[in-house]
């Protein structure tokens, strides 16, 4: 798989991988701090199945928010801004 291949070929320090189509798939990790991306492609026998390794996922740098805000959008209009977490 790609992103595996990617982790352990480059020291690219941490990136945040989250799922990029089946959103409940998994939760979104760190790589390498997690340690769990290898689990989740090999899977634990009888407990969680293992994801494809060509599943299509969302790749970034680790950012450090300040703070967090959501926005809620419904036929292209914002309809609410709401504080998440952090200074508001």
């Amino acid at each position: 798989g790609e992103v595996r291949d990617l982790l352990t070929a480059q020291s690219l320090g941490q990136v945040f991988i989250k799922p990029k189509v089946d959103t409940k798939a998994f939760s979104a990790i760190i790589e390498p701090k997690d340690q769990m991306l290898n689990t989740l492609l090999d899977g634990i026998p009888g407990v969680l199945d293992p994801l494809a390794p060509d599943m299509a996922v969302h790749c970034a740098e680790v950012v450090d928010f300040i703070s967090e805000y959501r926005v809620y959008v419904v036929d292209g209009e914002i309809r609410a801004i709401c504080h998440y977490k952090g200074p508001e």
